[in-house]
């Protein structure tokens, strides 16, 4: 079984349209998708000592994901704020990590023994931790690591690049600068995402498949922003389509906590 384990950020986005609260973070939340999965999966990171620190501990558990590295400090765990402003997610604030941000990880010889059991790595741009990665250049385990919206951040990169084998990016509102002749080297390897926020969005990804003749080239997916469009408003533009080379791909972490829970 294929061990992987995310190092970083764990938070709560509380959605203020919702008054509802959602366990996250990047890192976290790779652990939780590959769990899911069946993969054997941990987290390294830090709690705080609140209410959402003890919720995302107690999630943890309950799925089974080892956390038995992570740190717990005295005082507040990382969260964001989270509103849908004409039909897309928008980020508002946040406590920017919460304690992780001034106590963030430092691996020693006991972590990086543990981490050496493992057959991938995770971690993030929110994780704080880029100061630590050149420690896991010698255990031979990849590293992937999400950049999100600072792939622009040319310090970043410089000093992040070395110690990655894998970089994902998030480029939304990108479209004009899409280099479209890449399409025609699409494979049945490759994938395309279509992150949309409302009928609009899938109707113009309906058009660049098949204007560059995407279906059946490669693997396709809607992915639904969350709070702004209906998954089942999806589904019907796919059957009216009849987009049955397709897929629908749901944010999990949002859907597999029942909403009415205590902090959720």
């Amino acid at each position: 079984m294929c061990r992987v384990i995310g190092i970083g950020d764990n938070v709560c986005d509380k959605y203020i349209n919702q008054g509802r609260m959602f366990p996250g973070g990047q890192a976290m939340n790779f652990a939780v998708y590959c769990n899911k999965l069946g993969m054997k999966a941990a987290y390294i990171g830090v709690f705080g000592s609140d209410r959402v620190a003890a919720h995302n501990i107690t999630v943890m558990k309950e799925l089974g994901i080892d956390i038995t590295r992570c740190r717990q400090i005295d005082g507040e765990n990382g969260f964001a704020l989270v509103d849908v402003i004409a039909g897309e997610r928008s980020f508002i604030g946040s406590n920017k990590g919460g304690v992780l941000r001034k106590h963030p990880i430092e691996l020693n010889p006991a972590d990086l023994e543990y981490l050496s059991g493992f057959d991938w790595i995770h971690t993030s741009n929110n994780s704080y931790f880029d100061a630590q990665l050149y420690k896991l250049k010698d255990l031979n385990v990849p590293v992937s690591y999400d950049f999100s919206t600072s792939y622009t951040d040319e310090d970043r990169i410089h000093n992040v690049a070395p110690f990655v084998d894998m970089a994902l990016l998030s480029c939304s509102g990108m479209e004009s600068f899409m280099d479209t002749d890449n399409f025609s080297l699409l494979t049945q390897k490759d994938t395309v995402k279509f992150v949309t926020g409302s009928l609009a969005d899938c109707e113009r990804a309906l058009e660049v498949m098949k204007q560059f003749q995407l279906i059946g080239r490669c693997h396709l997916y809607f992915s639904p922003v969350f709070g702004s469009i209906d998954p089942a408003d999806i589904v019907e533009f796919m059957k009216e389509n009849h987009l049955n080379g397709v897929n629908l791909q749901i944010q999990m972490h949002k859907v597999i906590w029942d909403p009415d829970r205590r902090g959720v």
